[in-house]
């Protein structure tokens, strides 16, 4: 009877390791191939070489980290930046105009205030618009997207909005519009819900950026109405 002889298939186990864990794996098998040079004689590329791609793409992870941060930041800023313009419109020019009014609603309402009890008319789609206010990219592989209305901030379509669909453009020239992203290659990504949006991240692309507009379609005409500007955030 032949013996069976079971063949040798070297695999590197990179599976279920993403970032610095897997950074931190190639470094260790180039660390070993650098000690022990004579058991893969002349390697190719060079140890050299992979040591300094290595260390490339450790600085790429070092900047995102710092991205991320500074992202953070950014938004703090701008949630606090959103409260004190908040106060001041509601607790003090709102209460001022008031008093100004002395019970006429033709002032208020000239200088753009509501009136309670008095309900808005819907807006026409082409007046307003969505707007994607933060971008969460705490979670590895994945972007969760918060959309408002730019005129009120709140989470809730407009009244002739049908729903409000995300469309998304991976790397390549910042795009200026919806035209533009499809142009360039991007396309429909899904239906936001209550304001959000999760986004599971093309695989393969860390350090790229992500470009995202959100529409309202139209509830009469099913068609896009009015689009956001566009937001980014780096693929993690």
């Amino acid at each position: 009877m032949k013996k069976l002889v079971k063949k040798l298939i070297v695999v590197l186990k990179f599976y279920g390791l993403t970032g610095l864990a897997k950074l931190n794996k190639m470094r260790a098998i180039k660390d070993a191939h650098v000690a022990n040079p004579t058991l893969v004689p002349d390697l190719k590329p060079t140890t050299t070489i992979v040591d300094g791609k290595l260390n490339d793409l450790g600085e790429l992870y070092q900047t995102n980290a710092s991205l991320k941060e500074q992202l953070a930041n950014n938004t703090q800023l701008i949630y606090t930046a959103e409260d004190d313009l908040n106060d001041i419109f509601v607790s003090k020019w709102a209460t001022q105009t008031q008093t100004a009014a002395n019970d006429d609603p033709a002032i208020p309402k000239l200088l753009g205030y509501g009136i309670k009890g008095e309900k808005d008319p819907p807006p026409d789609l082409s007046e307003t618009a969505p707007l994607i206010s933060d971008i969460d990219i705490n979670i590895s592989g994945q972007h969760t997207l918060h959309i408002i209305n730019k005129d009120n901030g709140k989470k809730k379509l407009p009244e002739n909005a049908l729903r409000t669909d995300v469309y998304g453009q991976t790397g390549g020239i910042l795009p200026s519009n919806l035209t533009t992203l499809i142009s360039n290659g991007g396309g429909y990504l899904g239906e936001a819900v209550k304001g959000k949006f999760k986004y599971a991240l093309p695989q393969g692309k860390v350090g790229t950026i992500e470009y995202y507009i959100a529409v309202y379609v139209d509830k009469k005409t099913k068609k896009p109405a009015s689009q956001s500007k566009v937001a980014n955030a780096i693929i993690s």
